[in-house]
């Protein structure tokens, strides 16, 4: 989807909020919906552009009038699967398509909430640098483990952002690091994979060690 259309669904995005979950950059989000209100959900998103806000609860705010707060970083997933069942279940799965930032929430004449959200600034400055020193800190790492090799190769091979975003869903288990990843810059993306990487650097044992 053209990032000036996505923008728009953005404006009045229809939410699904999940406790610990974090649709990040890259990834796809299988999801059982069974909830009456989330079913309504999904089809309102398949009577339009497919696209929802995967919202991650804040336990740290008191909900504001029994509406569970939420973080401001939220995945948008486009459904890319959708699996209906006679009951009215389904299975959906939903690609990362971009990331909003929550701006308010909306009066919603639906049973699910509404959001008006806007989407993360990319600024490319710098990220051409980064991502160069995080491919070389993968051939490093992979000629420390040699069981790491084969598949260090394939990785710098990646292109663009498909390369810290693909290191990311292996390395940042944390949900809270998840967000934080979800919301930041790209050349902020490429800096937490490459101090994780740095990080398994320093303990993997140094090249031709018995």
């Amino acid at each position: 989807m053209e990032r000036a259309r996505l923008a728009e669904v953005a404006r009045v995005l229809p939410l699904f909020p999940l406790a610990r979950t974090v649709l990040m950059p890259g990834s796809l989000l299988p999801l059982h919906v069974f909830e009456p209100r989330y079913r309504a959900l999904v089809q309102h998103c398949l009577e339009g552009d497919r696209v929802m806000g995967i919202a991650t609860l804040d336990a740290r705010r008191p909900p504001d009038a029994n509406t569970p707060a939420l973080h401001r970083e939220i995945g948008l997933g486009e459904i890319v699967s959708h699996q209906p069942f006679p009951d009215g279940r389904c299975n959906i799965v939903l690609q990362h398509v971009g990331t909003g930032i929550f701006g308010r929430e909306m009066a919603s004449p639906h049973p699910f909430r509404l959001a008006e959200c806007g989407l993360m600034d990319e600024p490319s400055a710098g990220t051409a640098d980064a991502l160069r020193d995080l491919r070389f800190l993968v051939l490093q790492l992979s000629t420390r483990i040699p069981e790491a090799s084969p598949e260090g190769r394939r990785l710098v091979e990646l292109p663009g952002m498909e390369l810290p975003d693909s290191l990311a869903r292996r390395l940042l288990t944390d949900p809270e690091d998840q967000r934080r990843y979800l919301g930041a810059t790209p050349v902020e993306r490429v800096a937490m994979v490459s101090d994780q990487l740095a990080a398994f650097l320093v303990v993997a044992p140094p090249v031709g060690s018995a």
